[in-house]
């Protein structure tokens, strides 16, 4: 097990209470569109969609991080609608995430900014749905794709989601004594140290993660890792987390197998492309000419994504990407709050939960799971 370099977090006090919202968007796709290779012949996954509330007290400020989608799919942007058609991609979204924050009984005016991880239609929302004086943050570079659709009929991105409402585009301090969390060129949000913003490009252009402090004693984090991956078998194992000889609890299904609270890892480790407990499980799919589907930058999505490593190394930080549908069922979701998670234990719970993706219903079983059946994203 390799040391992980020092994430650096300047010490402070202050922290922010932090709700994770379940959008209820479901999207079944091919995973070779994305990931590499083909394990145990999955070759169907189903992406959730995960957003965060965040509260700071001493400012009185409520932020959201992420929107999740707009719950009539077919009122994005028409070129956006007709290119996810064109491969296959048809979500389903029973509640948007204004209805979710209303239904938990939150008044939409008390929400003073809205932060995209980037422009993504699964994380953009419906900004209309809230006052025009909610303030809509974003990261480098996303207002060079402006005007949105209708001004622009090939937009991805629509009008209303930024016009006339005030609209902040985040600059990081590149230099060498900027601030920086680990890898990360880092934004001090509210300016006391309990909720920055991350600098981490590749996937889109934008690309922002956040690190939200949810104790001051012992000092914990939540990552919110956006589309840094789209499965946790790109962030893991690492050489800074490997994989365990015994994993406990057991990433398996109780009503499948015999093992009940923990399980061998050679389960996983005969599945894994070179059998490594310390690479992780997939990789970028990537084209003849090396470029990927789902990431602008390839060299700047894998360099993110080995900064998210190294903070996901520490036991302090419960790493939350957008699309880890493993953590269902791990994680309590709005109106709850995740402060307590280390308490609580969800890291330890969730942390291989994703590897039974992997296997068949019974313990060692060859074939696996099925082609065409679905797994988690």
């Amino acid at each position: 097990m390799s040391a992980p370099p020092a994430l650096n977090i300047p010490p402070s006090p202050s922290t922010v209470t932090v709700s994770i919202i379940d959008t209820t968007i479901t999207v079944p796709f091919p995973a070779s569109l994305v990931l590499h290779p083909i394990i145990n012949s999955i070759t169907q996954l189903t992406a959730n969609a995960y957003c965060f509330l965040i509260t700071h007290f001493p400012s009185n400020q409520t932020i959201l991080f992420d929107l999740g989608a707009r719950k009539d799919f077919d009122s994005n942007a028409p070129a956006l609608v007709q290119r996810l058609r064109a491969f296959g991609i048809n979500p389903t979204i029973e509640k948007d995430v204004p209805e979710i924050l209303e239904e938990g009984g939150m008044d939409l005016k008390d929400v003073n900014a809205v932060i995209w991880s980037h422009h993504h239609w699964d994380h953009t929302g419906d900004m209309s749905k809230f006052p025009s004086t909610t303030e809509l943050v974003v990261g480098p570079g996303t207002s060079t794709m402006w005007p949105g659709y209708p001004a622009n009929p090939e937009s991805l991105l629509l009008e209303s989601d930024y016009k006339g409402r005030p609209t902040r585009e985040i600059t990081f301090d590149h230099s060498p004594t900027g601030l920086k969390i680990g890898r990360f060129p880092a934004f001090d949000y509210f300016g006391d140290g309990s909720f920055y913003l991350l600098d981490a490009p590749g996937h889109a252009i934008g690309h922002m993660c956040a690190l939200a402090r949810t104790t001051s004693t012992p000092q914990t984090f939540i990552f919110m890792g956006g589309d840094t991956c789209r499965h946790m078998g790109e962030l893991r194992p690492s050489p800074y987390f490997p994989l365990p000889a015994t994993l406990s609890p057991s990433p398996l299904s109780p009503t499948k197998t015999a093992y009940t609270t923990s399980c061998p890892s050679s389960l996983f480790l005969s599945l894994h492309p070179s059998s490594s407990a310390t690479a992780p499980f997939y990789t970028l799919a990537l084209d003849s000419k090396g470029k990927s589907l789902v990431c602008v930058d390839v060299n700047d999505a894998e360099h993110t994504l080995e900064s998210a490593r190294e903070v996901d190394a520490g036991e302090e930080v419960l790493v939350v990407m957008a699309h880890d549908a493993s953590l269902r069922g791990v994680v309590e979701c709005w109106p709850q709050t995740a402060n307590g998670w280390l308490e609580s234990g969800w890291g330890v719970e969730g942390r291989w939960r994703f590897l039974g993706d992997f296997v068949g219903e019974k313990e060692g079983e060859k074939g696996g799971v099925e082609a065409g059946e679905e797994a988690r994203l």
